[in-house]
């Protein structure tokens, strides 16, 4: 999937997540944050910051390609 926006990269997530199945709060764990920025994030009412970005990346096993 080429992601375009944040909006795209939140749908990303939570289908690759679910795809590993693996629920929000298991992601939250991995990634040391809280259940709530999972949640409002795969509903596209929240941004996060490029570590948490990386973060997800690194817990979803998911490649980026900045540029």
């Amino acid at each position: 999937m080429e992601v375009k926006n944040l909006n795209d990269f939140a749908k990303l997530t939570k289908n690759k997540r679910k795809e590993l199945n693996l629920t929000q709060n298991e992601l939250a764990f991995a990634i040391n944050s809280s259940v709530r920025l999972i949640v409002e994030f795969e509903r596209g009412k929240r941004s996060i910051k490029s570590d948490t970005l990386f973060k997800i990346c690194n817990a979803l096993n998911l490649k980026v390609n900045i540029g």
